[in-house]
């Protein structure tokens, strides 16, 4: 029976319109998924601006930065300013200021709840404060509070690392922006809002149960005095450069005088990708051993830096090569783009004697082949053409990914097992993956690929040294055939192997205690410290160097009393940040109880005045600045990673639970129940008189 129904066209009212956008954005996004709230409608872009200044010093390997944040409140309201941000993964931070007009304040060190504690009192007390809280290796948040209106407020934040050396070539990276984190599991209970610095979005789960603290706002825009970037860069690499340059921004280099070079940035630069500055030493003119030391009252520490000789091997065997490919929602934009021509570039470097698959992960993780197959044309064109349609959605469920990859079949024996891994890292739940990655991993090795303008580098370091393999990063197409072609070179087989190092009966405390194995250019980086200051510091660094496939013995002599060890007093910092990356590992392992490690390492954290994951700086100016004022909290979000469409960023799953499934259950029956009405359909007869009545009524 046909119905012939003149209906009046009934306008979407802002609440069902919001409930239809409700709909559609639970059902497009995986199970388990979160909308990521953007701080892009101005009101705390423009309540707090911010702008950062860089100053670097680099002397032979070892690098000291200071970073100047600048808050100006731009309101009428007394503010407290939050604000996340990446750091190196290996920095040791061991400074903070606080700087008020002319006015300078020293932070402390303090156990991290009882910085806490001081911060909150001074906040409510109306005095200028500063916090520095580490998150992660690289993940910190700074709280200035009770900053006037218009006022500008300063912070410098002071840390050193060790240099990056590939070979001749130098590197220094520095993040200044972040890509949001995946946080897998389930949501926990409510969160209070009061957390750590102040309101956060609910973001813990039962796997990352301090999620809330990594969460990050965003914005693209930004007022034409915010997030702007100021730096300023002097190396003394202790001999000739043949080259400086900076491969994402432009860069004004002068020299100063013998080995001394002035570097500054070209033009205004907004903080939306990382910094990396690289030189290269004149061939022939890199040390094979450098070293700085700091002697104290008590103890003499040491950096050392040790170059294995040149690779000697021509012989690749066969290798069975898992290509692993994150195309998670955070790799949207020009991040898929070079994911996808690095993971291409791999496989058509392959060979008919190797073997490989390729698996592709977000919400869950796929293979294109159910067994590893020879790498033949056939199958190797075919991968190429798998990988080229490959788009970014969904989560980062990294740890499905990582199971598949080493769950490989049909290897056979004799060949190099490798997994290479191309993402940019934004998960929160690291630990647990270096944990997977140590238990399972056996004796394949793990690559990793650090992919875009803004990626987690502590990840990519740290899960590459836990499987015993190394690390690329690429942030520009351009640069995605030298790259992989360097990783390809590394993929042949470690050149020193079975590295340990012998003091010579000497007490030291040495780290890393165990050297992993060493690929083409990477240096032996040690940190030692020794309380006997009358002996001289030797040593004798043993391994196996592997030459045309044959493996033999190589051995370095190590006597810092004969080598030019300029004095450096942050080295003892260097090995204290060392340490406590030893302890969390052994906690990681279930080697150490869990309190023993937390009181080892806020015990070595104070001594050495060193941030971590229990102890924060923590600044106070004792003179009260705000009376009876309102205090009112402006979070200043990070700039969206070039390349990243930020809007996307909305869609990108976190966490995993049934009431992502109630809300669209609901929110349907409520859009159904609207559209049956606006149709007015009829179900049986008997709703006809009642359907009348309401279009009389209306």
């Amino acid at each position: 029976m046909q119905h012939n129904l003149h209906r009046r066209k009934t306008p979407l009212t802002p609440t069902l319109f919001s409930m239809l956008c409700l709909l559609c954005q639970a059902v497009s996004a995986a199970p388990g998924s979160l909308t990521l709230r953007l701080a892009n409608d101005g009101s705390d872009v423009d309540a707090v601006r911010l702008t950062t200044r860089l100053d670097i010093t680099v002397s032979g390997h070892v690098a000291r930065t200071v970073v100047t944040q600048s808050f100006r409140n731009a309101t009428n309201d007394w503010a407290e300013a939050i604000y996340n941000f990446p750091l190196p993964e290996r920095a040791a931070v061991d400074h903070l200021t606080l700087k008020i007009g002319e006015r300078l304040i020293l932070g402390e060190i303090q156990p991290r709840e009882r910085a806490l504690q001081v911060y909150n009192e001074a906040k409510a007390a109306g005095k200028k404060t500063a916090l520095l809280e580490q998150q992660r290796a690289n993940f910190f948040t700074t709280g200035v509070a009770n900053i006037a209106p218009g006022e500008t407020v300063e912070i410098e934040i002071e840390y050193q690392q060790i240099v990056d050396r590939d070979g001749l070539r130098y590197a220094l990276r520095v993040p200044l922006t972040m890509t949001p984190r995946y946080l897998p599991g389930s949501p926990q209970e409510v969160i209070q809002a009061q957390d750590r610095l102040g309101s956060r979005w609910f973001g813990a789960t039962d796997q990352v149960t301090d999620g809330n603290a990594l969460l990050i706002s965003q914005t693209a825009e930004v007022a034409a005095d915010s997030h702007r970037l100021q730096l300023f860069a002097s190396i003394d690499a202790g001999m000739p450069l043949a080259l400086i340059q900076s491969r994402y921004h432009r860069v004004d280099v002068s020299p100063v005088g013998g080995h001394l070079y002035s570097v500054q940035l070209s033009d205004e630069t907004v903080l939306d990708h990382d910094f990396e500055l690289e030189w290269q030493a004149d061939a022939g003119t890199a040390p094979s051993i450098a070293a700085f030391a700091h002697e104290s009252q008590t103890a003499r520490y040491a950096a050392v830096q040790i170059m294995p000789p040149e690779s000697g091997s021509t012989y690749t065997p066969p290798r069975a090569l898992t290509l692993v490919i994150d195309t998670s929602g955070s790799m949207q934009g020009v991040s898929i783009e070079q994911a996808r021509s690095a993971a291409i570039f791999a496989i058509q470097g392959l060979r008919d004697i190797d073997h490989f698959n390729v698996i592709e992960f977000n919400s869950s993780a796929s293979r294109l082949f159910s067994a590893p197959v020879a790498a033949t044309s056939e199958h190797r064109d075919r991968a190429v053409r798998w990988i080229r349609q490959l788009q970014a959605n969904g989560g980062t469920e990294m740890a499905s990914a990582l199971d598949m990859a080493i769950d490989q079949q049909g290897v056979t024996s004799g060949e190099l097992k490798q997994i290479i891994f191309v993402t940019d890292g934004a998960v929160g739940n690291e630990s647990a993956l270096y944990q997977k990655i140590e238990s399972t991993l056996g004796d394949t090795r793990l690559f990793t690929v650090g992919i875009g303008s803004a990626p987690n580098s502590w990840f990519m370091h740290k899960a590459a040294e836990v499987g015993r393999g190394s690390v690329t990063m690429i942030s520009a197409l351009n640069e995605v055939d030298a790259r992989m072609q360097a990783l390809f070179n590394r993929l042949a087989q470690p050149v020193l192997t079975s590295i340990s190092v012998d003091w010579g009966g000497a007490t030291v405390e040495q780290y890393p205690q165990t050297v992993p194995d060493l690929y083409a250019g990477e240096p032996v980086d040690l940190s030692v410290r020794t309380h006997d200051l009358d002996a001289p510091l030797r040593g004798t660094i043993r391994g196996t160097w592997w030459d045309q496939g044959e493996a033999k013995s190589w051995a370095q002599q190590i006597d810092l009393s004969q080598l030019e060890t300029p004095a450096y007093p942050g080295v003892g910092v260097l090995w204290a940040r060392a340490k406590i990356d030893t302890l969390e590992v052994q906690h990681r392992r279930g080697l150490v109880d869990a309190d023993a490690t937390d009181s080892a390492i806020t015990a070595v954290a104070l001594s050495h005045h060193l941030v971590s994951r229990l102890t924060s700086l923590v600044a106070v100016d004792h003179t009260p600045a705000r009376v009876q004022e309102a205090l009112l909290q402006r979070r200043v979000p990070n700039l969206a990673p070039h390349g990243q469409n930020v809007h996307a960023m909305q869609s990108i799953t976190a966490t995993a639970t049934p009431a992502q499934w109630r809300l669209i259950t609901g929110v349907a029956l409520v859009w159904l129940a609207w559209l049956l009405r606006v149709m007015r359909w009829p179900a049986m007869p008997a709703t006809w008189h009642a359907r009348r009545n309401w279009q009389d009524v209306r």
